[in-house]
């Protein structure tokens, strides 16, 4: 009985490591979905970048109606850090714990412009941080 009762242990330490070498994802603040979100303003668009990471709110249009201009800029930064080398002596490297650890920061900054006045200025920051271990992807 003692042995049948220190195999389980055993087998619960390790389910135990293993699962808390898994990952978790957080959304900080928690943002609601909207599904539509209607367009507030339209004018002409400065942005070079992909159009779908423009705001929903704002839409090439007509510089006429409003007399409105859209600047828009993105800039990205990484930041790497790895402990490979205590990763050689961790047997529970095997096991998923991490060697090392990414962050990824995207700034976009969204001026409103009437001539070339700036009217208003708008800036988002996202921040995405991941940890790596031996069985890690690359994908991020």
């Amino acid at each position: 009985m003692n042995r049948i009762y220190n195999n389980a242990r055993a087998l619960s330490l390790l389910l135990l490591f293993v699962v808390a070498g898994c990952s978790t994802m957080s959304v900080t603040p928690g943002l609601a979905t909207l599904d539509k979100i209607p367009i507030l303003i339209k004018g002409t668009i400065e942005y070079d970048g992909n159009i779908l990471y423009l705001p929903r709110t704002i839409s090439k249009g007509d510089p006429a109606e409003y007399g409105l201009r859209f600047r828009y800029t993105t800039s990205e930064t990484q930041d790497r850090s790895s402990w490979d080398v205590i990763a050689l002596f961790n047997p529970l490297s095997v096991l998923g714990f991490p060697t090392g650890r990414r962050n990824s920061t995207v700034t976009g900054n969204l001026e409103i412009l009437k001539d070339t006045e700036v009217v208003k200025s708008y800036m988002a920051t996202c921040l995405q941080e991941a940890y790596r271990g031996i069985y890690y992807g690359g994908s991020f």
